[in-house]
This record gives structure tokens, C-alpha cells and sequence, in this order.
């Protein structure tokens, strides 16, 4: 099983003790199945042992032997000591089949390059495993580390007292814990190259599949404080996914900066029901002051509330008057409630445009 033994190598560096219960418990296998995979990652070289029976403990093994013939191979690097360059140049980009269109060789440079820089600057992790997966039809990259998790260091950043929020923020873009060394650009494009993008972290786990154009998340089971993230970065031998044309998509023409962005309004709701307050509209536009187009996505939401639309397009509108509002997939609902938000307060309608899945209809 894939997930057991990801989950081992996952858990070893920081329980190197107790990896068996935690499997035991994790997977509901006895004692005996645990050992079976141990004992799978030790003859590959990929893990030691060391104590007797009742006080074994393992650790991962540093120089992990090339694999002969296969569709895929784990490293660990020493984060302190490898750049994101030398992880691309020396260990990534040497497996990407010689078929591989140019356009996907670019976004998994780009995407293993941003996302191991956040590893370097943010993690506090000493070590990284990095997974390259090739089949058929697509190339999977793993990137695991042993620090913070990424949630939780966004949370500490921010004052956020939900972990959750921290979703939100980074899906919004121009966001970073170290605005000196970085742009905040780098997850919200990696996660729009890939066909596939994935976060796992403090318990909380995100996916975006730009194929169904879906994003959402889940809380897993684990404690809140597990100190690791692990992000998966997927796309297709053929898929079209252009990174130049990513770019210009959220980029301003004549002024080449980043400054629209897309909100999936659906990650904001949490355990509500609906969207109502103005405390949940201000956890939605917190740190969207620098953008000048918004597109407000609102896929899967039935309705929202009269505080939340005044506080959006009213008090928010008012204090970012060069700020213009795309509404995409709104329901009549939502439609109707904004639209009379909107005339309650005589807002300028040029600001507003809505577009729905058949329509682009200018309101």
C-alpha cells in the first residue's frame, strides 16, 4: 500500500520510536502488517533499524540508492545545504522523460523551484523528501518537510486563531511570512500551473484541480500540531497548461503587475451554512487591499446575507475605490441579494460586473 508506506517514511523522522503504533492506529493493520512494510523500506536501503524488539527504533538512511528500473524514486536532502536550483538541476529534472513537452518541463521547474524556496525560507524543516512519480499519462512531484507546517506559520504570522484562514489567505495571492525575501506569488501560481495541486498540513488538508476547476479542504484526524507539510504538484504529459499565459492572466497589461485575483468564496464559510455577517466578509477580503480586480467566486454558495454583501461592495468598495468586482457562478439567490445591496446604497454599478455560465451580462 502507497499510503502506509508514504506514511512511514512521513512519520519516521520525527517518531522514530512509536512509528508502528501510529501506523497501527492510522491504518487499523496488526502489529505484524506494520512490520511487513518496515521491513520493504529497510531491504530498499530507504530506512535503518536499530534496538531489539521491544525498544526498536528506525531512521530514514541519508543516500538513497538509484533505483534500477521503475516509475518512480524518493530522496532526502539536507534543506540547509541544497538550493532550489541544485534540487531541480541534480535530482528532478534528470528523471522528466525526454518526451516531455516543453511547457510541462517549464511548470514543474517553476513549481519545484517555488515551493522547495518556501521550504528553505519558511519551514524550519533540517531535512526534505522529495518523490518524482512518472506514469503514462503524467508526473507526479512530491515535497515533504519536517518544520512549522505551513498553515500554522501563516496563522502565527497573521494572529489567526483558525489554521483554516490560512487556506484562504494563500489562495488569495501577494501574501508571504518574509515579504523582504518574497513575492507572495508563488503558491497562488504553482497551484494554477499544475493540473493538480495539493497541501497537507497542521491537520488540514487542501486540493486544487484546475482540470474540474474545484478547490476545497478537509480536516484529517491528526493533531493540529503536526509539524510537517507536504505539498503534491501533478499534471499531464499533454495537458495545455501554459505558464506565460498563467501569468498574463492575472497580470496587468501596460503596468506587468500582479493585481487581479480569484476568491473561491466557498473556502470562507467554515461550518456556516451560509454567508451572512460582516466578520466573515472581513476574513474574506483580509489582505486584498492591493488588488484592482477581484473576481469573486461563488460556486456552490446558495445565498449570502445583506451585512455580508454591504460590507463587501459598500465598506470595502468605499475604502478601495480603484478596486473592480467580477462575480462569477452566483445563483439567482446570490445575484438578487447583491443586486440589492447594491441599489440600497447607490453603489457605482461600473465597479460590478457579473458573469454567469452562459452569460457576461454588465449589470
Amino acid at each position: 500500500m502507497t499510503q502506509v508506506r508514504d506514511f512511514l517514511l512521513h512519520k519516521i523522522p520525527t517518531h522514530p520510536k512509536n512509528v508502528v503504533l501510529m501506523a497501527m492506529q492510522k491504518f487499523g493493520l496488526t502489529r505484524t502488517g506494520v512490520i511487513y512494510h518496515l521491513r520493504q523500506l529497510k531491504a530498499e536501503g530507504l530506512i535503518r533499524q536499530e534496538g531489539n524488539r521491544n525498544k526498536t527504533s528506525y531512521y530514514l538512511v541519508q543516500n538513497i540508492p538509484k533505483l534500477e528500473e521503475g516509475s518512480e524514486k524518493q530522496f532526502w536532502v539536507e534543506v540547509d545545504k541544497t538550493s532550489e536550483e541544485e534540487l531541480w538541476n541534480n535530482f528532478v529534472r534528470p528523471l522528466i522523460p525526454k518526451r516531455t513537452a516543453q511547457n510541462v518541463v517549464d511548470i514543474c521547474h517553476f513549481g519545484v523551484t517555488e515551493i522547495f524556496n518556501n521550504v528553505i525560507d519558511h519551514s524550519q524543516s533540517q531535512k526534505a523528501s522529495v518523490r518524482v512519480q512518472i506514469s503514462p499519462d503524467k508526473i507526479v512531484i512530491t515535497i515533504c518537510d519536517f518544520g512549522i507546517g505551513i498553515f500554522k506559520k501563516v496563522a502565527v504570522s497573521c494572529g489567526f486563531t483558525d489554521y483554516r484562514e490560512s487556506i484562504l489567505k494563500l489562495t488569495q495571492g501577494k501574501f508571504t511570512t518574509a515579504p523582504s525575501r518574497h513575492s507572495g506569488e508563488g503558491i497562488f501560481f504553482t497551484s494554477r500551473a499544475f493540473d493538480h495541486f495539493a497541501i497537507l498540513a497542521n491537520g488540514l488538508f487542501y486540493s486544487k484541480d484546475n482540470g474540474k476547476e474545484d478547490d476545497w479542504y478537509f480536516e484529517t484526524r491528526d493533531e493540529k500540531e503536526e509539524q510537517s507539510t507536504l505539498v503534491k504538484l501533478e499534471i499531464f504529459f499533454d495537458s495545455k497548461s501554459d505558464l506565460k499565459e498563467i501569468f498574463q492572466k492575472y497580470t496587468n497589461p501596460e503596468s506587468f503587475q500582479f493585481n487581479r485575483t480569484h476568491i473561491r468564496i466557498e473556502l470562507s464559510k467554515f461550518e456556516e451554512d451560509q454567508l451572512v455577517s460582516r466578520s466573515q466578509a472581513k476574513r474574506l477580503l483580509h489582505g486584498l487591499k492591493d488588488f484592482k480586480e477581484i473576481i469573486l467566486d461563488f460556486k456552490n454558495i446558495r445565498t449570502v446575507g445583506q451585512a455580508f454583501v454591504d460590507e463587501v461592495f459598500f465598506v470595502f468598495g468605499n475604502e478601495r475605490p480603484q478596486v473592480h468586482f467580477l462575480i462569477d457562478h452566483a445563483v439567482p439567490d446570490v445575484i438578487f441579494m447583491i443586486k440589492r445591496g447594491i441599489s440600497t446604497r447607490n453603489i457605482n454599478l461600473d465597479r460590478i460586473q457579473f458573469r454567469t455560465e452562459d452569460t457576461a451580462a454588465k449589470t
